[in-house]
């Protein structure tokens, strides 16, 4: 199979596009498989694919706060059998009639102002000019339901893109792969059952990515590019990428058409990719020449339905070397928190990491702060905030992430490499050597076991919290969490057994332990109790390392990608379906009973056919997948959020299996994307705005519903005259009594 694009007769708007194809398709005129719909305007050009997971309303309102304008769709990109020799030819296709009217995009916004943000003030150039950008950026992006990786390159000091020597073009990598022990390994799923590999597994949903969605930017102040003028396209699914990696490429053929300005030339390239996909331990991406030569040989003609897309590595006619690299989180790619990578001189890996410009956060907050876990400086008992209130004492800050939900009183975030917390400190959950409470944001003890380390998750509980830095774990607290004694500084978790040589990617902390995500597998230490370690045992037995959870049932042959906790439960996501062991007395588990397993069990009920991409953890557990919450466990606190008005006792009390939280109300055609549930209450992102439901105890739910009634559907937090009006929030903790809620700066 190889990508067609068929154009339309004039340019559209991208929803004129997608049912111009429906009828096309409904008429069998167009009968091949849709992947994406191509734009070009003056100065982007790209591609939308419904298959990156970003819903059409959402992509269009991303497009217009990133750009200020909207995609003048002019073809649409299909999956066909080719014939080489047709290829190689360059087969021109038949524009499709359409009915809707021409559409003409509003210029775009100038991207100037982008660069000066994501790029040194002063650029220091380490040789002559040539072709090579002097600066190189990237950062990975959460975007609603999708990761964005953007790359960035900028020309000056003579050095520009129209050195490339005529016949070559440039290509703009992205390599994925994952790391075993620093060696490459295996893609998830890339042998079948009998042990065997897949030969077509880049055709298969979890290695395709030539339905992902990229654009191509230049300096609206240079002149106009598009297709015609830079040549620009996409390879995906190199020739050489095995199971262990998979990439794609972006490239222009004709980069000599690139026009500088005063400022110097500058190029900007997404490429945005489902939310679901499975972790992978390196993003890389890289700059080389590219000659089209090969392509028009009888032997490169061959490659053309798989990897060769009018332009092919061939040798270079310079001392300047043939490529440099820009390699990104090495941590964990496609994940939150967002840092960005900038070059310091011409040719050198980016090593400057700092928030994304973009992905920069503030919080704003409302509810409980019993203990100050609203950060607003002060501590009040009990504190109605009948609206969302500005940070307070996180104001002045900005966050490149925060923790998730949980039942305590104590939340935390990462400011750049670096975690603060606040709230509820006496057992030593602030991490900064005190076991009392603070009101306003301290830092986390960055000079024992954190030190030179930079940290990229953490995680809060009752009596304890965790982090990841430099991929390993590290805990502070309770002695549950540590494996030794209780500690108000970070403790390193030793990794000297289960977790030798492996790279930790997620972390969950409970009442009574930690589990973690490790090469694609989980562990866990802590009280095994009614089963938390997921390994078969139970009572309580400390175990004070990490211990495999058991592989051998549900989660057989599988790879795990996420992690969460409840107050005495687990579930983990396999392969875009969720897993649960621990305590089941009220349907926890989600598998249609009330008994405790002490190893991963399926979750049931819609979840077992749909794609699951988050889950969160408090008393209940709660999902998103496909666009729509859901929640199970214990109702009669109205934590569940489906409608429904659950008794206090009985076993119509509870439920066993995953239940859709109401949509037919505040959430009616909305998409969620996060969901966090914690101790009386719980809260979803749904369009970028926060709806909750459960006890408005402590103005939980804002000014929605009376005090200290319950809501048992999602409710519209009112964001009137505060920091969250007319803001698309990013990121959602919710916790004992209080939600937090992070937002670009």
């Amino acid at each position: 199979m190889t990508r067609v694009t068929i154009p339309f007769e004039h340019a559209i708007t991208l929803s004129d596009a997608i049912q111009e194809a429906e009828a096309e398709a409904e008429a069998e005129t167009v009968d091949e498989e849709i992947l994406a719909f191509q734009f070009e305007n003056p100065h982007l050009v790209g591609e939308y694919s419904p298959s990156a997971g970003t819903p059409v309303e959402e992509y269009l309102r991303n497009f217009e706060a990133r750009y200020g304008t909207a995609p003048q769709i002019t073809g649409v990109v299909v999956a066909r059998d080719v014939d080489p020799n047709e290829a190689a030819r360059g087969r021109t296709e038949k524009p499709i009639p359409v009915r809707a009217p021409k559409f003409v995009a509003p210029p775009a916004r100038a991207l100037d102002g982008t660069m000066a943000e994501t790029a040194p003030q002063t650029m220091e150039v380490s040789s002559a000019p040539d072709w090579r950008p002097n600066v190189m950026t990237g950062d990975l992006r959460n975007t609603g339901s999708t990761r964005t990786l953007v790359q960035t390159y900028h020309w000056s000091d003579g050095s520009s893109s129209d050195q490339t020597p005529l016949g070559f073009g440039l290509e703009f990598g992205v390599e994925l792969w994952n790391r075993d022990s620093g060696v490459l390994g295996a893609r998830p799923n890339c042998q079948d059952l009998a042990g065997q590999p897949y030969l077509d597994y880049k055709d298969r949903s979890w290695a395709s990515n030539y339905g992902w969605s990229w654009t191509v930017a230049d300096n609206p102040n240079g002149g106009p590019i598009a297709p015609a003028s830079i040549g620009a396209y996409a390879d995906y699914n190199d020739l050489s990428d095995d199971c262990g990696r998979n990439s794609m490429t972006v490239g222009i053929r004709y980069p000599q058409a690139l026009l500088q300005n005063s400022a110097g030339g500058f190029l900007r390239i997404e490429i945005e990719a489902p939310a679901g996909i499975l972790p992978s331990s390196v993003a890389a991406g890289v700059v080389q020449p590219v000659s089209d030569e090969f392509c028009t040989t009888p032997v490169g003609s061959l490659y053309s339905l798989t990897d060769c897309m009018g332009v092919y590595a061939g040798s270079w006619p310079s001392s300047a070397g043939p490529q440099f690299r820009l390699t990104l989180n090495e941590d964990r790619a496609w994940q939150s928190p967002a840092l960005c990578w900038t070059s310091a001189a011409k040719g050198e890996e980016p090593s400057v990491r700092t928030p994304c410009p973009e992905n920069q956060l503030r919080l704003a907050g409302w509810g409980g702060n019993y203990a100050g876990e609203l950060g607003v400086g002060s501590s009040d008992v009990p504190v109605s905030a009948a609206s969302p209130i500005p940070g307070g004492g996180l104001a002045g800050l900005t966050f490149a992430g925060v923790s998730s939900s949980n039942t305590a009183y104590t939340n935390c975030a990462i400011l750049t490499e670096d975690a603060y917390c606040w709230g509820y400190g006496s057992d030593g959950q602030l991490g900064n050597g005190s076991w009392v409470d603070s009101v306003s944001p301290v830092a986390v003890d960055d000079g024992g076991a954190l030190a030179g380390r930079a940290v990229t998750q953490i995680e809060t509980t009752f009596m304890g919290t965790c982090a990841i830095a430099d991929g390993a774990p590290f805990c502070w607290g309770s002695s549950n969490y540590t494996g030794g004694g209780y500690s108000a500084t970070p403790v390193a978790i030793d990794i000297s057994g289960a977790l030798a040589g492996k790279t930790v990617t997620d972390i969950a902390p409970h009442d009574l332990g930690v589990c973690v995500i490790a090469d694609f597998a989980p562990y866990c230490w802590g009280y095994a109790y009614v089963g938390l370690l997921g390994n078969g045992t139970t009572g309580w037995t400390y175990q004070a390392s990490p211990v495999p959870v058991d592989m051998t049932g549900a989660l057989s042959g599988k790879q795990v990608s996420d992690i969460v906790a409840g107050t005495d439960f687990v579930c983990a996501i396999a392969e875009y379906r969720a897993y649960c062991w621990g305590d089941n007395n009220y349907g926890e588990l989600g598998n249609g009973s009330t008994v405790d397993s002490a190893v991963p069990i399926a979750v049931g009920g819609p979840l077992g056919d749909l794609n699951v991409t988050s889950l969160s953890g408090g008393y209940v557990m709660c999902a998103v997948a496909e666009g729509d919450a859901y929640c199970w466990g214990r109702g009669s606190d109205g934590l569940l959020g489906t409608g429904v008005a659950y008794p206090r006792t009985g076993t119509s009390s509870h439920e066993l299996l995953p239940r859709k939280v109401d949509d037919g109300g505040v959430l009616l055609g909305k998409t969620v994307t996060h969901i966090a549930t914690g101790d009386v209450h719980g809260c979803v992102l749904a369009d970028g705005q926060p709806f909750c439901w459960g006890e408005n105890r402590d103005g939980a739910l804002g000014n929605a519903v009376p005090a200290n009634t319950l809501a048992w559907s999602p409710v519209a937090i009112d964001t009137t005259g505060g920091p969250l009006e007319g803001i698309f929030a990013v990121g959602l903790t919710v916790g004992g009594g209080s939600t937090i809620v992070a937002y670009p700066k």
